[in-house]
């Protein structure tokens, strides 16, 4: 009785990952260039078509009043069917094939962070320090186009205040 019952669950090493593991990650890598990743030509985004509707980039007429009064005293609007397919593969199709398709990653919105410099300074708010560069645009074309073998469809700008940088936005959007 006086003797230990040994536990198979119980390690005998020190250390809980295998041997060939534990002596590769302690010992220091002579020849860092395996590696490495490789070094490509950075991309840059393609200048925005602005602007991208250029028929609603006008003075409000009798037309826009018409249509808001009739909004207001309905409580309905009309949509075209071009647009509820667009918000369709924005927010509806990726929803569902996060419910259905297997595999743990099925993003519905991406939140890029673009800027961390702010012109406010809330005293809530982690992003104060403006000395931090943001995003490159070669970043955010890898990122986009990682996120495009995604079923997510949606992205949304954030960070300290993404606005400050408007051309930027205005080409990754």
């Amino acid at each position: 009785m006086s003797q230990l019952q040994q536990f198979p669950t119980l390690p005998n090493q020190p250390f809980r990952l295998d041997v060939p593991l534990h002596e590769l990650l302690q010992q220091p890598s002579h020849d860092p260039s395996p590696h490495r990743p490789e070094l490509r030509k950075a991309e840059s985004l393609p200048a925005p078509v602005f602007p991208q509707y250029p028929e609603l980039f006008h003075d409000l007429d009798e037309q826009d009043i018409a249509a808001h009064e009739r909004v207001v005293r309905t409580g309905r609007r009309q949509w075209p069917a071009s647009k509820i397919l667009k918000t369709m593969k924005g927010w509806m199709f990726p929803y569902f094939k996060s419910r259905v398709l297997p595999g743990d990653f099925q993003p519905i919105i991406a939140y890029l962070f673009t800027e961390w410099k702010c012109n406010l300074d809330c005293h809530y708010c982690w992003s104060y320090d403006n000395r931090v560069k943001g995003m490159t645009e070669d970043t955010a074309r890898r990122a986009i186009d990682w996120l495009h073998t995604t079923p997510c469809r949606v992205i949304a700008p954030t960070g300290g205040e993404p606005l400050l940088r408007t051309d930027f936005v205005h080409k990754v959007v």
